[in-house]
């Protein structure tokens, strides 16, 4: 066919027909740039001629040259108002660049010109659900399946909606409709994945996310899942965390070591430092109120701070955005998209605030973007990235003599590995339940995940020693059937009526805190403790009873706990534990006094020193930088 049109335009070299055809056949034989040649040849003849920008713009997007592509698609919409496929790749270049609210509308008028293209209903499905209409979502996404009935990615992403919507169960069949399709479909695995981890069945989360490697190996979501959902398997030891971690390494980060950058930072160990870091938390979040102390307190002086923020903004975002120096919107990023602008601003130490949870950047960390790399706050361990330096712990999380479980080198602060920022507007703290009601309520607001069969059997061991008590569970996705099922069963085995067992899901922020007030003890989780639960349990004036274990994961609580000044709490084997909750149970007045004074011994603690725990951090990031400059 090139030769055909060739041959055409030696006898008329102003064909816009065979220029465009040549361009056409070019494209499909993959010669990018002979095929612009062409288009620009028939521009030059027909300026406005609206197919060649359209194509003009097809190649430049498969040239990853999104701006011009644009530019191109944009001109033909103006110039023929109606031409489907101009409309049709506009959209798909503005979701491709992660602009959906510049893709909606355009999408919008896609599937008015071409109702019949089930891919338009597709990418239409998730601009709406980025500007969360799940309704309107849900709706675009059954109208790409009814057009292909075997589009598993639509199934999929519907899938997803339903589950951010808080419908497992139909979120599951949505999954299920997808691995049906595709039944190697990685994305999909690890959503079931997490669906399963939701409903408190570890084993089968790991049994999907295998799989999602085995038809995927480059699936990163899948290995940072095995990874995070190993901490709260009950009987995995310090060992098999690390090796879990280092399998993720060798899967993904081993490639980018070769390719790390020479760091020609200014190796003056006193200078100001620029330090970055890099979360999709920085919010109404756990690691924004663990983290938002040190960047408020900041000494501006020694260190120029950037944020690079993963996140929609709410209030809590733009406390973070006043107090730091400089503010990045990474959303649109890609990972070395993001590595490249870390390493152009030549940040001198960059933490990661993420690990392997939700939307982390590790790729990112992976390219080495920076000199100094460090883990905090965001992850209960090691990372097994060879390209992070340090980890920030405190001699809680990790004991003498356990270096070896973490990759890192370690970063122990005095007090506590965080310092908490208790939430504006916290409810007051009420009286004494069990005063009012006769009896103890215990208490855990903890993610279905965390809770166990031996957690669940060692809660029911303390119900039966308290023969009057109630335990009260909050927590999105706790009252699905499947988690009701299986807690209630668990502490049914052990003789617990589940008459004394009230579960309750989501709930909005401003009642979840109040919820305390109904609590008289918080039981703590095993082998993954509480962090930020811990502390606003405290601040609720409800102590939390913990049992630390083996793992950096287990010893949140213990953590949390001494920084606050509150060891008592803390336990140092089953009996002990058993012990500490019945001598707490049993003495009311001391229940009374603890419940009218937590948040008053909370404030003025160590946990909540945000000055302090600065100036210790900030002493650690320029002993870890003076040694990079020594090195």
């Amino acid at each position: 066919a090139a030769q055909a049109h060739e041959r055409g335009l030696a006898l008329t070299p102003g064909d816009i027909g065979q220029l465009m055809n040549l361009g056409n056949a070019r494209r499909a034989q993959d010669r990018l740039d002979d095929a612009l040649a062409c288009y620009a040849r028939a521009l030059a003849h027909a300026p406005n001629l609206a197919g060649a920008h359209v194509n003009i713009g097809i190649v430049k997007r498969a040239q990853g040259e999104r701006a011009a592509a644009t530019e191109h698609l944009r001109r033909a919409t103006e110039l023929e108002p109606t031409l489907a496929p101009a409309w049709i790749n506009l959209g798909k270049v503005l979701t491709e660049t992660g602009d959906m609210a510049a893709a909606l509308p355009v999408l919008e008028r896609a599937a008015e010109l071409a109702p019949d293209d089930a891919d338009i209903w597709y990418r239409l499905g998730a601009a709406r659900w980025t500007a969360a209409d799940a309704t309107a979502a849900i709706e675009a996404f059954d109208r790409a399946i009814a057009l292909r009935p075997g589009f598993a990615a639509a199934h999929n992403n519907r899938g997803f909606v339903l589950y951010e919507n808080d419908r497992l169960s139909d979120a599951v069949g949505a999954y299920e409709a997808a691995l049906e399709a595709e039944p190697g479909f990685a994305d999909a695995l690890v959503n079931l994945g997490n669906v399963r981890r939701e409903q408190g069945r570890l084993e089968d989360a790991l049994a999907l996310y295998a799989r999602a490697l085995d038809g995927d190996p480059r699936s990163v979501q899948a290995s940072s899942n095995i990874a995070l959902t190993i901490h709260a398997l009950p009987g995995v030891g310090p060992d098999e965390i690390r090796a879990r971690h280092a399998a993720w390494e060798a899967r993904h980060g081993l490639a980018f070591r070769e390719r790390w950058p020479t760091h020609e930072n200014d190796r003056d160990p006193d200078r100001r430092l620029k330090v970055g870091l890099v979360s999709a938390d920085f919010g109404f979040h756990p690691v924004g109120y663990f983290t938002i102390g040190f960047v408020e307190s900041h000494d501006r002086a020694a260190i120029e701070l950037t944020c690079y923020c993963g996140r929609p903004p709410d209030a809590m975002t733009e406390r973070f955005k006043r107090a730091a120096e400089h503010w990045v919107d990474t959303q649109t990023l890609s990972d070395a998209a993001l590595a490249a602008r870390i390493l152009d601003d030549g940040i001198d130490v960059l933490f990661d605030l993420s690990g392997h949870t939700t939307n982390h950047r590790l790729l990112t960390f992976a390219a080495k973007p920076a000199p100094v790399q460090i883990s905090w706050s965001g992850y209960p361990g090691t990372t097994g990235l060879a390209a992070m330096d340090h980890l920030v712990c405190d001699p809680r999380h990790v004991g003498g003599g356990e270096e070896a479980h973490h990759t890192e080198h370690l970063i122990r602060l005095p007090d506590s590995f965080v310092s908490y920022a208790p939430p504006a507007g916290a409810p007051a703290v009420g009286p004494l339940p069990a005063r009012a009601n006769g009896f103890v309520t215990f208490g855990c607001f903890s993610n279905p995940a965390k809770i166990n069969e031996p957690l669940l059997v060692r809660w029911a061991t303390v119900m039966r020693d308290q023969p009057a008590s109630r335990l009260v569970m909050v927590y999105r996705h706790l009252d699905h059937p499947s988690n009701r099922e299986r807690i209630l069963g668990v502490l049914a085995a052990i003789g617990i009526d589940a008459a004394r067992v009230d579960i309750h899901g989501k709930r909005p922020p401003e009642h979840f805190l109040a919820g305390y007030n109904a609590i008289d003890i918080a039981l703590d989780t095993h082998p993954y403790s509480g962090g930020a639960t811990t502390c606003e349990a405290l601040w609720m004036g409800v102590p939390v009873l913990t049992l630390p274990g083996r793992t950096f994961a287990s010893r949140h609580a213990l953590s949390l706990l001494t920084a606050a000044g509150m060891t008592e709490f803390v336990a140092t084997d089953a009996d002990d534990y058993l012990a500490r909750v019945s001598a707490l149970a049993g003495d009311l007045d001391r229940l009374a006094e603890l419940r009218a004074g937590l948040r008053a011994r909370m404030a003025a603690s160590a946990l909540c020193d945000a000055a302090k725990f600065t100036t210790d951090l900030e002493a650690e990031i320029r002993r870890v930088w003076r040694i990079w400059c020594a090195d």
